[in-house]
């Protein structure tokens, strides 16, 4: 199904985004138009807005091969960032939009096709090189702290997985059709409030999950925790 919006400028009038098997998994897309870059928030995922830091906080717009990364610059130890598969954005920006000034505006949804402005900002665009690693589907959204990567034991128990195994653990996690970034992680491997969560992931903003070791030969399934 190809994604069409419909634009009055620099705003969204509607669009079929919300029917879309990716809205109703909750990820984001992203579109620009007449130099504003748009996020159509679907509902699965509008507490997302209720997290970022406050309009005003600067934020950058990254864009790289596979992902693009806006990074809030409200914590210089852990800034908040939200990161997009780069198939989830309508168009790739020119080397010559480096360091440019745009609006950012968050639609929700509004009726069947309908959109409403749920938030209003400024961004500063920076493009970087192709990363050299394989492409691959990655996170929709996570904070921009550090990576724990665990294999659950028999009874549920996260063991961290060896630092060399990290990448290895990600990508098997990442082409897993079954693996899923779970923003307030409920199921098997945490409940619906943080204090019921396996020992040791009580303060991770979101997991990543999957239901089978694979090729990693781990014991049971893998969580990576942010």
């Amino acid at each position: 199904m190809t994604v069409t919006v419909t634009n009055d400028g620099q705003r969204v009038l509607s669009t079929n985004y919300w029917s879309t098997p990716h809205a109703a998994r909750g990820l984001l897309w992203l579109s620009w138009n007449a130099g504003a870059l748009r996020v159509l928030v679907p509902p699965a995922t509008e507490h997302l807005l209720q997290e970022l830091p406050p309009p005003g906080t600067p934020v950058t717009y990254y864009q790289r091969q596979a992902t693009i990364v806006l990074l809030y610059e409200d914590d210089p130890e852990q800034p908040y960032a939200v990161e997009v598969d780069a198939r989830q954005c309508d168009r790739t920006l020119p080397p010559s939009d480096d360091g440019k000034t745009t609006p950012l505006l968050w639609y929700g949804q509004e009726g069947e096709q309908g959109v409403r402005l749920l938030r209003e900002e400024r961004l500063t665009i920076r493009i970087h090189a192709p990363a050299q690693r394989p492409e691959q589907p990655v996170a929709i959204i996570t904070p921009a702290c550090a990576l724990q990567v665990f294999s659950l034991d028999a009874s549920g128990v996260p063991t961290p997985v060896p630092e060399t195994l990290y990448w290895d653990a990600l990508e098997l996690l990442a082409r897993d059709p079954m693996a899923e970034w779970v923003p307030q992680p409920t199921g098997p491997y945490a409940q619906a409030s943080r204090a019921g969560r396996p020992p040791g992931t009580a303060s991770w903003h979101c997991m990543l999950a999957a239901p089978s070791s694979g090729d990693l030969n781990l014991p049971t399934a893998k969580a990576g925790g942010f």
